[in-house]
């Protein structure tokens, strides 16, 4: 996510453009293993696995990767069936969530993350944000629109029934009763170790005008963190944070199997591969989307997208369908987006490893939306404006920036939650790298008119003024503030790594 930016860039570069009269599991149960493979693709069965009660299993698809058999341990598959009411921003779905007991002892209970219960006036992620003045909360009295939530309706576990009742919104960071963004489950009889486990869950969304990157502005969309999501067993006990206003996330890899259905009037984006499109009867229209090896997944619609999705980069491991999805007001960047966006990938395949996936959709979003700048598993948000100067390079530094995580967040996989150095930090470390490598050392965030300004510089200068304010390895909800968390995160970690 491209916050430090937020706190640093755009004002620097706002003030240089009006001056010139012209206007950013060893962390996770087990990151993904990449290696190159020559062979092509296939899609594989369904395979059960050792002490597979009945039928449940986690499958072995390689259909969304490069490879031929699966690259991580995978946890969980998640199988959703949305339904998204454009009018409304509603979305109302049902999900069946398999889960492979691979922490070696049992498990009878598990909490969930529900993270649009965030967006409410009293829930921890705004209070933080009002507190800190950050993000997208500005507002001193709520409105219905800015109201997010997201209500299990139903749950079942299969073969012990429906415990809907049995569910507890728990608190496990501030005991902030009024947080409602982790709710837990108490099973009648607890998984073996070695086991599955199935929950069918039916659940509704509300969701907010943009804020945090998810939710709606006038009629686009963007589906980020949208579905009970369950936690990861980490360090002997279960890892599931409060969504904080400086925090991000933090799941197992597994598989996903995505059904939306939604108008068929619009354009849509998702994480994995898109399987299929159908046309119904009542003029909406249902996509299928398949990802492996993933640990999250995300999606957007907008009617007004105008759509390139003839660019291919011919990748280590296998060919990349280049998907980009621009505001017709920016149409004329699109080949500068396209071009950052491949050089990208040239230069982390080069000096970091293979990317393994078959697709990276990079999303123009909404402007003023709130949607610019973040990133999902072959899935990210660029930010940029109708009015965009050659050298003012803030395209370029977020569609870099929300690509590289496709591997610190995407595939090394840290804890976000308690590790946002790991993530923010590496990743803005091997920004200054890509970056210096094609825009120069000196001018890889702007250069107009003789005014430069270097990546490098400007993460120095990001954190000088909260340096004594915070240790670099600190768990994000527990800086001293926004600026020092961004500050620290971002900027002092990429500092480090370059001095050495």
């Amino acid at each position: 996510m491209k916050m430090r930016w937020i706190i640093v860039f755009l004002p620097v570069i706002s003030v240089l453009v009006i001056s010139l009269a012209v206007k950013e599991h060893a962390a996770r149960a087990a990151s993904l293993q990449v290696a190159p493979a020559t062979s092509p693709a296939h899609t594989a069965g369904i395979t059960p696995l050792p002490n597979s009660p009945g039928a449940l299993a986690i499958p072995d698809t390689t259909s969304a990767i490069n490879s031929s058999a699966p690259m991580s341990q995978r946890v969980v598959h998640y199988d959703i069936n949305a339904h998204y009411d454009a009018a409304r921003h509603t979305v109302d779905a049902t999900e069946v969530l398999t889960y492979h007991n691979l922490t070696g002892q049992a498990l009878d209970h598990f909490p969930f993350h529900l993270y649009q219960n965030a967006f409410q006036p009293k829930a921890t992620w705004v209070r933080e944000a009002k507190v800190a003045g950050s993000r997208d909360v500005g507002y001193e009295k709520w409105k219905d629109k800015q109201y997010g939530s997201e209500d299990i309706k139903s749950l079942e576990v299969v073969g012990q029934g429906d415990l809907t009742a049995q569910l507890q919104y728990i608190q496990p960071d501030d005991g902030n009763k009024d947080d409602k963004t982790v709710v837990d489950l108490k099973l009648p009889k607890a998984i073996a170790p070695g086991g599955f486990v199935q929950f069918k869950i039916a659940f509704h969304d509300q969701m907010p005008e943009t804020q945090a990157r998810s939710g709606w502005k006038r009629d686009f969309v963007l589906g980020g963190q949208w579905f009970p999501k369950v936690g990861v067993w980490w360090h002997g006990g279960w890892n599931c944070h409060q969504y904080h206003a400086t925090t991000e996330f933090f799941a197992d890899f597994g598989v996903y199997d995505v059904k939306l259905t939604l108008p068929q009037f619009e354009m849509v984006g998702a994480s994995g591969v898109k399987v299929s499109e159908v046309n119904n009867p009542d003029s909406t229209k249902t996509l299928t989307y398949h990802g492996d090896d993933i640990h999250d997944f995300a999606w957007t619609a907008s009617p007004r997208y105008k759509v390139k999705e003839d660019g291919v980069y011919q990748a280590q491991m296998g060919p990349v369908q280049m998907r980009i999805l621009m505001q017709p007001a920016h149409w004329s960047q699109v080949e500068r987006h396209e071009k950052i966006l491949r050089e990208s990938l040239e230069h982390f395949e080069r000096w970091y490893g293979p990317y393994p996936y078959k697709t990276i959709t990079l999303v123009d979003p909404e402007p003023d939306s709130a949607a610019g700048g973040m990133e999902y598993p072959t899935f990210i948000t660029g930010d940029s404006s109708w009015f965009m100067p050659k050298g003012v390079f803030l395209p370029e530094l977020v569609v870099e920036h929300e690509f590289g995580h496709q591997y610190w967040y995407g595939m090394v996989a840290t804890n976000e939650f308690e590790d946002a150095w790991m993530d923010e930090g590496i990743n803005s470390y091997t920004e200054v790298k890509v970056l210096d490598s094609i825009l120069g050392r000196n001018t890889s965030m702007l250069n107009v008119a003789g005014i430069t300004l270097g990546e490098r510089d400007e993460q120095r200068l990001s954190y000088i003024g909260v340096a004594d304010l915070d240790p670099l390895a600190e768990k994000a909800y527990d800086y001293y503030n926004f600026n020092s968390y961004g500050g620290v995160t971002y900027g002092k970690t990429a500092s480090v790594l370059v001095t050495l």
